[in-house]
């Protein structure tokens, strides 16, 4: 194997560890290293097995967690499509790496992914992007460079901008009334289920800021979308996009989402925490990628 990777022995919640068993799926967890800076960087990759159609889904996570948090049930229904599942830890995220988050680190989160998944995946043809937050902008930049056969794009829940309103932050607490966080929670356990939020679980979920940027975390990402043209950057993609947002999401608004392009559709009493572990987020996501897939050749 190159010696970019490394193995780490990351844990997963029990319960995913069953199912995967259950499934047939084998799962691996490393490190590589950050192209330009002597840092590194988690991943995870879920293989479906024999079943294996040869297209991997990339995960960005979102703003403030870590490459693993709250996909479990989306990493599922994909491996049950035959698709391999790939999910590392932004720039500055993740307990288990070591990069810094800066401008130029975040430009570029994921640039190893050409050289590594065809490592990992000899049988590889094809790649989809799915993107949460702030995720999605990285996302956004991995396809836009085209170093890799990307096929589709998936972008969940992009801000225009990241201000904490008051009103935001009640909605967001809400989360942990409603049938759909406590799905997660018996699933999968607290730790998989429970959010990072100013300063709370930042043990669990750290944050490696540049200790040069003389501001918080929330204020360095609203800055990253301040300078971003999301919407222009849409336009110059030839491939499929699909965008979606919650309807209860007063961070990133189902107003903005439609502004961004025809194929966005809203999921109705998501918020902005809730949108990925909602079972109508996943349905049309995965739903939407199988109907993208090109037949399988005779």
């Amino acid at each position: 194997m190159n010696p970019i990777v490394l193995r780490t022995g990351m844990p997963l919640p029990k319960a995913l560890q069953a199912e995967l068993a259950t499934r047939g799926a084998s799962y691996t967890s490393g490190q590589c290293d950050d192209p330009t800076r002597d840092a590194r960087t988690s991943y995870h990759l879920f293989h479906p097995g024999p079943a294996f159609s040869g297209t991997v889904t990339v995960l960005f996570h979102g703003t403030g967690n870590d490459a693993l948090f709250c996909w479990e049930y989306l990493i599922l229904d994909l491996l049950k499509t035959g698709r391999a599942v790939f999910t590392f830890d932004l720039p500055g995220h993740g307990r288990s790496s070591s990069t810094i988050l800066h401008e130029a680190s975040f430009a570029r989160a994921g640039s190893f992914l050409p050289r590594l998944l065809p490592e990992l995946l000899p049988a590889l043809k094809e790649v989809e992007a799915v993107g949460y937050s702030l995720g999605a902008l990285a996302a956004l930049q991995q396809v836009s460079e085209a170093a890799m056969p990307w096929r589709a794009l998936v972008l969940m829940a992009v801000p225009e901008r990241v201000e904490l309103s008051a009103a935001f932050l009640v909605d967001e607490a809400l989360s942990f009334f409603q049938k759909t966080w406590w799905r997660q929670v018996r699933g999968f356990g607290w730790d998989a289920s429970f959010p990072a939020f100013g300063p709370v679980r930042r043990a669990r979920f750290p944050i490696r800021l540049d200790p040069d940027i003389r501001m918080s975390y929330p204020a360095f990402v609203d800055g990253i979308f301040k300078n971003r043209n999301v919407k222009e950057e849409l336009k110059n993609l030839l491939l499929p996009i699909l965008l979606l947002y919650g309807t209860r999401d007063s961070l990133a608004t189902a107003t903005y989402g439609q502004s961004l392009g025809k194929r966005c559709e809203l999921i109705q009493g998501a918020n902005h925490f809730l949108l990925p572990l909602a079972e109508e987020t996943r349905k049309r996501l995965v739903g939407w990628l199988i109907s993208r897939q090109r037949p399988a050749a005779s």
